[in-house]
């Protein structure tokens, strides 16, 4: 399953001091784990997510190349988000399944109505740690996505973890 988060490798070393500084990314919005192929960070981040404080909740969202459409990717993260908060994004994923492919999408207002009704299910007492694992293929005009008019809610964090290092193109 895309929302199984796997366990440790019977092999790993425990990297207490990186999942201290990972524990203290938890007052921002986003941790991002960055490192070549082979290094570590999905270990690092089931690690990390094993170790959370008690009122933390984490969503392990596996990806594959296959979500790269922007639709797909927004799919899987509803129905994901949904198992936390159930009935959350009903309609948003009504509209997403209804879409086609080949046709202009206006996601940036999908997203602002679903983030309104995120930000009520979002509690602070409560907060949800998303964790997206093998983030290496670029979503085409996916981008992180912070409306200028309201922030995303204190209680959610992301975890873009297993980012493939790219020489620059220059």
């Amino acid at each position: 399953g895309h929302f199984y988060r796997p366990p440790l490798p019977a092999s790993y070393v425990a990297r207490p001091g990186l999942c201290e500084r990972l524990l203290g990314g938890l007052a921002g919005r986003l941790l991002l784990v960055s490192a070549p192929a082979g290094f570590g960070k999905s270990s690092l981040a089931i690690e990390f997510c094993e170790h959370l404080p008690e009122q933390w909740q984490s969503l392990w969202l596996g990806l594959s190349a296959r979500d790269s459409d922007p639709g797909r990717f927004l799919e899987r993260l509803l129905c994901g988000l949904q198992q936390f908060f159930p009935g959350v994004g009903q309609e948003a994923l009504g509209l997403l399944r209804l879409r086609q492919r080949h046709q202009p999408f206006a996601f940036e207002e999908w997203l602002d109505g679903l983030l309104d009704e995120l930000t009520e299910c979002l509690v602070p007492t409560a907060p949800l740690l998303l964790v997206l694992d093998d983030w290496s293929q670029p979503i085409s005009g996916l981008h992180l996505y912070y409306p200028s008019r309201r922030h995303i809610s204190p209680a959610c964090r992301i975890i873009f973890d297993a980012l493939r290092y790219r020489e620059p193109t220059c």
